[in-house]
């Protein structure tokens, strides 16, 4: 008994030593790759007269935005967020500066897209969606009142847009032009998963379980209830009846408290993994490296499809649409000036790798040939002559990159006479 009540104490002891141990390490590792300390020192390039609390103030409203809630159909959107330099709206749309409410007799302008349209690590004014609007009211007179809304979602590719579109229109919200900044996400999403699709996947499979009458398998039989209850082209070792539900709940529960000792966190940082990032769940089994070429023809249907969709029904409704491919960090740009990607392990990234790839496979099956000129702008080779940083991250645009990508986007529009203004 003496020996149990030592051994309990010791645990515990080695517990808060641990505990200690690790906090102080947290403190020391400042500039490692996967800390904050380096997201700061390197959004320094980007914004020089933020004080360091400034930019943390940034880096957690930022991450506050990359918090995923479940709505229907799309899967993800942001919470809601009031804070000083990232504001999101219960309606769904980030607020930029100026920001109108919905009025059917303004010009309305919606902008939709992922993270990089959102506008990760930087400010509400200085997202895409806000420069447009503030390019329009600054040097253009419009016969009506412009609004613009960003509807960029971190996560979302182009089949999340489409519905994201239809839905704004059953709530009769219309816009006089819907803009669509795509290409990032899916190539990230190639084989069509959500962000959320595999944690979804497994959580339906604990619902099956806990759904299961007992008596299903005495009646039906194992080999039976195994096959309808299995997913989709995928076999089923062991299927967790009700009986056994309770069982497996309290083993996950009993292997979660342990993975939060501070005496397991330590043997992750004597193996070397407390410091590195966790696996990503939206990426879980996803082979970026095989099979590109199929791959990235898939993707190209994909876009295509979705757009041909969007056009169809934006037609019904007398909206113009205007679908933008987006630059990225790792094609036709100049890596020299970037402060992320030279000696940032993401340049030898299997995702943005064949990102890169499979930007390659678009211009080399001409891509912009499905769309009308009017309907299409080609962004991939804006950032060639650029001698300068470009990006938050290794994927995110920087404000002056915004700017002009809201630039090239206003003289389209005006160009295509989708709007009524001139200079």
């Amino acid at each position: 008994m003496k020996t149990l009540k030592y051994t309990f104490i010791l645990f515990i002891i080695i517990n808060i030593a641990s505990h200690y141990f690790l906090k102080n390490k947290l403190a020391e590792n400042s500039y490692t790759k996967e800390s904050i300390s380096y997201k700061i020192k390197n959004l320094k390039v980007t914004y020089p007269d933020f004080s360091e609390e400034d930019i943390k103030q940034l880096i957690a409203e930022d991450y506050g935005s990359r918090i995923n809630y479940y709505v229907p159909l799309t899967e993800t959107r942001p919470a809601v967020i009031e804070g000083k330099y990232v504001n999101y709206t219960k309606e769904g749309y980030r607020v930029i500066k100026n920001q109108k409410k919905y009025n059917k007799d303004n010009f309305n302008i919606f902008v939709f897209g992922g993270s990089t349209t959102f506008g990760t690590s930087v400010r509400d004014h200085e997202t895409i969606a806000s420069n447009i609007n503030e390019i329009l009211e600054t040097n253009y007179k419009c016969n009506k009142e412009v609004a613009v809304y960003n509807y960029g979602t971190p996560g979302h590719f182009s089949s999340q847009e489409t519905i994201r579109f239809q839905q704004l229109i059953s709530k009769d919200r219309i816009a006089n032009i819907s803009i669509f900044i795509d290409g990032l996400n899916d190539f990230f999403r190639y084989d069509g998963t959500t962000f959320n699709s595999h944690a979804i996947k497994e959580q339906m499979q604990k619902l099956n379980e806990r759904s299961i009458p007992y008596n299903y398998r005495n009646n039906f039989g194992d080999k039976f209830t195994q096959r309808i209850f299995q997913s989709p082209g995928e076999l089923v070792e062991k299927f967790n009846f009700m009986s056994e539900y309770e069982y497996g709940e309290l083993r996950a529960s009993l292997i979660n408290f342990l993975k939060n000792l501070p005496i397991y966190k330590l043997a992750e940082y004597k193996n070397g993994s407390f410091f590195k990032s966790r696996d990503v769940t939206s990426f879980q089994k996803t082979e970026f490296s095989k099979k590109k070429e199929e791959k990235s023809y898939n993707v190209m249907k994909r876009l295509i499809n979705n757009h041909t969709n969007i056009k169809l029904i934006a037609d019904h409704h007398n909206m113009k649409t205007l679908f933008v491919l987006q630059p990225v960090q790792i094609y036709n740009n100049n890596l020299k000036h970037s402060v992320w990607l030279p000696d940032y392990e993401n340049n030898k990234s299997v995702y943005l790798e064949f990102v890169k790839y499979g930007y390659i496979y678009l211009k080399n099956n001409n891509f912009s040939r499905n769309y009308n000129h009017k309907n299409f702008l080609d962004l991939t080779d804006i950032q060639k002559n650029e001698n300068r940083n470009l990006y938050v991250d290794p994927s995110h645009y920087d404000p002056y990159f915004s700017n002009k990508i809201a630039q090239n986007i206003v003289k389209k529009i005006i160009d295509s006479n989708f709007i009524g203004c001139e200079k």
